[in-house]
């Protein structure tokens, strides 16, 4: 299978989170109609079997994606005036493997950050996201089956900033959350 989907969108009345600075000195965050937005998308998406190949291939799955995002704010001046956590660019790559006892695959997705330009006083940015997943599924007896999946194998930190500058100076947020792996397992039975 292979795919290709192309989309453009106006978007009136666009909403985002505005941040501002009151009389008091206090940080204010409230919804705001930031006016009309464009959006452009191109993506790109494969499925593979390599069960379609001549010969005798192993019963293995391979799928990939990739999409890239284009994004405008009309009030907001450029550059870098996209949507609220639009990423520009994303790519998925995984396979499967499917057997009469035992299965499994993976996954990796990436994402890629970077700046946007809230308005004309604010200003994030963000790290690029990375995350690699994997499971196995091994079918018992008597209809059960036992899921192990591990997520979060590269333990990137997502990394995240923002600035807000005015008359009144700069003031700037950083923040780090970090990667962690999780593994779970999960017994399924049939009764």
């Amino acid at each position: 299978m292979l795919s290709v989907r192309a989309s453009r969108r106006r978007i009136d009345d666009y909403n985002r989170v505005a941040l501002s600075r009151g009389a008091d000195l206090r940080w204010l965050a409230q919804p705001l109609n930031a006016g009309r937005a464009n959006t452009r998308g191109l993506e790109l998406e494969s499925k593979f079997p390599l069960k379609a190949v001549p010969g005798k291939a192993p019963a293995i799955d391979l799928r990939a994606s990739v999409g890239r995002n284009w994004s405008s704010v009309a009030s907001v001046p450029g550059p870098d005036n996209s949507l609220d956590q639009q990423s520009p660019l994303s790519a998925t790559l995984g396979v499967d493997y499917k057997g009469a006892l035992l299965s499994g695959g993976g996954g990796f997705v990436y994402g890629r950050g970077g700046p946007m330009r809230n308005s004309v006083e604010e200003r994030s940015d963000s790290s690029d996201r990375r995350d690699l997943d994997l499971y196995v599924l091994w079918k018992l007896s008597g209809g059960s089956q036992l899921r192990v999946c591990a997520s979060g194998l590269l333990e990137v930190d997502a990394l995240a900033g923002g600035s807000y500058a005015d008359a009144g100076g700069l003031a700037r947020r950083d923040t780090a959350n970090p990667g962690v792996m999780q593994v779970r397992a999960v017994l399924e039975a049939k009764f």
